[in-house]
């Protein structure tokens, strides 16, 4: 929920909440998509170029592997993602666009170690370009300057065991929901800085 999250967050809370709200939200989307591309910098080296253009990575014989069901609670951040994925603009299935979001997200990482050097740097160059792209998105929208990261943010190099292979098409939007009741034991708020935290809990975020 991390990726999807920080990559749709503002888009879903535009128009939706008070202003000051969405740059508390806007402020840390922007942190974790810019550590993000430093970690995938850090891994693949600045050195490494390619001449041509990405390409998509080759799909092997299809191997599927399933992510479980993402509840929410509707009025957490991450409920107001899920509610925009479900009626997003672009009529596109909530399911495709969260694996935008994760593939964008965790593909270099999850790819480190498991594939040649040359189909990572690829990889790097498509996530780099997507996420860039989100956050000149996201300061477009504010009207804000995106800050320089100040730090590389130490990468968190767990055991990721991933298949990025060719996902099955679902019929609906099976995967994503939100729940109105339930309380949601794991906010966005959770990664949120103490400073940051003290201002959503005053807005009441």
């Amino acid at each position: 929920m991390e990726a999807i999250s920080c990559y749709w967050l503002i888009e879903a809370l535009e128009n939706n909440v008070a202003h000051e709200e969405i740059i508390i939200a806007s402020r840390n989307a922007i942190e974790m998509l810019e550590a993000k591309v430093a970690i995938i910098r850090k891994i693949v080296g600045l050195q490494t170029t390619i001449d041509s253009p990405y390409t998509y990575i080759k799909n092997e014989p299809n191997i599927y592997v399933e992510l479980p069901r993402i509840k929410k609670a509707i009025h957490s951040w991450s409920g107001k993602v899920i509610q925009y994925l479900l009626k997003h603009p672009s009529h596109k299935l909530s399911t495709d666009l969260a694996m935008d979001a994760i593939v964008y997200y965790w593909l270099v990482e999850a790819l480190e170690n498991n594939v040649e050097r040359s189909e990572l740097v690829k990889a790097s160059r498509m996530a780099t370009e997507m996420l860039e792209a989100k956050l000149a998105t996201i300061s477009k929208m504010l009207g804000i300057q995106i800050p320089q990261p100040t730090s590389l943010p130490q990468a968190a190099t767990s055991n990721v065991v991933s298949v990025m292979e060719a996902q099955p098409e679902l019929d609906n939007d099976e995967g994503l929901e939100v729940d109105e009741d339930e309380d949601d034991d794991e906010d966005w708020s959770d990664f949120l800085d103490d400073q940051t935290r003290m201002l959503a809990n005053v807005l009441g975020s």
